[in-house]
């Protein structure tokens, strides 16, 4: 290379041939030993009139008396390879996928608390990322930088923009998803191609070479399928879109069957109910905005002192804390608004005329305040807060009582059977009724002639998306029937009546492991009649009697059947974000070691166990003797004598 040269100023075709000119000067070269001229098609390099290529050919022309062998056709003008290349790439625009991608990008990288709020979020999570990646126009390969620093953290984006209520909807649509999918790969394709064209000793005929094989591996086709699965079953898999596939062998569940062929999986049931009503609060935009208004309140409580010194005066009732990751945080805030309605629209009045009010506070107090004066959303608030009643009451137990799944699917059948209760004309006057009086009849517009009707359509529309959620996602819960075999609060019971039709459960479920299950019986029964088993807390302390006492070989079938139902995989449908554990880290960040924090999460887990131990009446004494005997410390805790 001769000289890399900046160009200061203007970059017109003028500056860039004085650039070169005076570069070959600066070194005694002629103009006439120029060859080649590769250029990015800019007009500063290719106009007819002022372009730097025209100029310099008619500089040549000029001076071509000393060189009478020379001619025009002798000046080879090629298009740079590359650049070539990235403008083909630019034909794949996909600009539904782009815009949202740059639009969420832009919003974490832009505002300097959000960004810092995102990495936090990412630290806490240990994330393999560190942040996302601007998109930057002239910088060929942030593209696809950035579309797969996206894909990757697309379920921390998602958590944190839901949090910051600016929801990403396309991130919960399968479609897009998989056009974000393939998009990602093809750029990561072309990126790979644009960094082979690069390099020295590139000669072109390898780089023609390199285009032809990257479009022989790339499977360019067009499906027309309603199963979003077909599209792996044409040519070599999108390595990314196989990654959204059940069947892809590197996912966990893959790796899991091949050592253990026989494990079962299953879907926790709380979290099913928490996916239940996630989906059917989001069913259209007005639910969506409901709720992003609802747990707006909540924030605009606590985040400052002052507003909620104004409820404890005028409600005597705070409002709850909304957590992304608890779905029954946001029924309880619908129920405290609910029940104090009246007091609420208080609170936001005398905020919005209190002159010590700051101007953030007036502002989202008037916004509150004609929130609860819509029809619409009191409409919504009671809608909801019905429903909220049963399922609120359903989630209980379905994280108190795992073990017991016929007592789950029957209060579930319980729950699905009293929510379509409430589908019906008196119940759908009635809350619009109750709508009316906390607020005004709704107004006719000139689109919409009867308004009761439209209420009426919406109100059909959340309770037949959630009951069709609740028939869907717990419709496969049948097969769990067997873990009533290890549920130690009922073996009194069983020591009664035997429960055949649950062992039958197992049999149809596991059919190659449990296959003498007569043996299995007798063994379940001599456990089920001991009083010493009667009275135990968890399965868990079956298994250890049974290991201590070495009784594996005495009763090996019922040892098989506990460690089965103790190793049975659990998923929540890649939720990434532990509430309880997030608040033991942040408790004493600064402070925290590995030892302390596994200590914490402990005891957080072990909730019961101390409750029970502090119904002794020596046992602050002797957590507070055993502390201060482990070391010295600069304060004397204990006496001496």
């Amino acid at each position: 290379m001769l000289k890399l040269i900046s160009l200061k100023g203007t970059t017109k075709g003028e500056d860039i041939f004085h650039a070169v000119e005076n570069s070959l000067c600066e070194n005694n070269l002629d103009l006439e030993i120029i060859s080649g001229i590769s250029t990015d098609g800019a007009p500063a390099m290719v106009g007819k009139e002022k372009g730097a290529i025209k100029l310099l050919i008619d500089k040549i022309e000029s001076t071509r008396k000393t060189n009478n062998f020379w001619k025009r056709d002798d000046l080879f003008i090629i298009h740079c390879l590359i650049h070539q290349q990235n403008l083909c790439s630019q034909v794949l625009s996909m600009n539904h996928v782009m815009q949202v991608v740059i639009k969420t990008v832009n919003y974490i990288r832009s505002h300097a608390l959000p960004h810092r709020q995102f990495k936090e979020f990412l630290n806490e999570l240990d994330s393999e990322y560190g942040d996302v990646v601007y998109f930057s126009h002239v910088r060929w390969l942030s593209r696809g930088k950035c579309l797969k620093r996206f894909y990757e953290l697309r379920h921390e984006i998602d958590l944190f923009m839901n949090d910051k209520q600016k929801p990403v909807l396309e991130l919960s649509n399968d479609e897009w998803l998989l056009d974000l999918c393939f998009l990602v790969d093809i750029v990561e394709k072309l990126n790979q191609l644009n960094i082979s064209l690069q390099g020295k000793d590139n000669l072109i005929i390898d780089s023609l070479t390199d285009m032809v094989v990257m479009l022989l591996e790339t499977p360019f086709r067009r499906w027309h399928s309603d199963n979003k699965n077909d599209l792996l079953k044409v040519g070599k898999p999108i390595p990314i879109l196989s990654a959204l596939a059940p069947d892809k062998k590197l996912s966990l569940q893959a790796r899991v069957k091949e050592v253990a062929p026989n494990a079962l999986f299953t879907h926790c049931l709380a979290h099913r109910l928490n996916l239940i009503l996630q989906h059917g609060c989001s069913i259209n935009a007005k639910c969506r905005i409901f709720f992003a208004n609802l747990t707006g309140i909540a924030a605009y409580f606590h985040n400052s002192t002052s507003r909620t010194n104004f409820v404890d005066t005028i409600v005597g009732k705070r409002i709850p804390q909304f957590v992304q990751t608890r779905w029954s945080s946001r029924s309880k805030i619908l129920h405290t608004i609910v029940n104090e309605w009246s007091g609420f629209i208080n609170v936001f009045d005398c905020i919005s005329k209190d002159p010590k009010s700051s101007s953030e506070s007036i502002c989202g107090a008037i916004g509150h305040f004609k929130n609860l004066k819509t029809f619409e959303f009191a409409f919504l608030a009671l809608v909801f807060n019905d429903i909220f009643i049963y399922t609120d009451n359903l989630f209980n137990i379905l994280q108190n009582k795992s073990f017991d799944v016929e007592f789950c699917l029957r209060k579930i059948n319980i729950t699905y059977d009293l929510i379509n209760k409430k589908r019906n004309e008196p119940e759908f006057l009635k809350l619009f009724n109750q709508a009316v009086t906390l607020t005004k009849p709704p107004k006719a517009t000139r689109n919409e002639s009867n308004n009761q009707s439209n209420f009426k359509i919406l109100f059909y529309e959340i309770i037949d998306n959630i009951l069709m959620q609740l028939n869907t996602r717990f419709q496969d819960t049948n097969k769990l029937l067997f873990l009533q075999l290890a549920d130690v609060t009922k073996f009194k019971e069983y020591s009664c009546t035997f429960p055949v039709n649950v062992l039958n459960n197992l049999k149809s479920t596991y059919p190659n492991i449990f296959y003498n299950i007569n043996t299995l019986k007798v063994e379940l029964e001599v456990l089920y009649s001991d009083v010493k088993y009667q009275n135990l807390l968890h399965i868990y302390d079956m298994v250890k009697i049974i290991e201590q006492d070495a009784l594996k070989d005495i009763l090996p079938e019922a040892y098989k059947l506990f460690i089965l139902i103790l190793t049975i995989t659990t998923s929540v449908s890649n939720e990434r974000s532990f509430s309880c554990l997030k608040r033991i880290k942040t408790c004493s960040r600064n402070s925290i070691s590995q030892v302390r924090l596994s200590s914490l999460s402990i005891l957080s887990i072990e909730k019961s166990l101390i409750n029970q131990l502090k119904k002794t009446e020596s046992f602050y004494d002797d957590i507070i003797n055993m502390y201060s005997s482990q070391k010295d410390r600069s304060i004397n805790l204990t006496y001496k004598t």
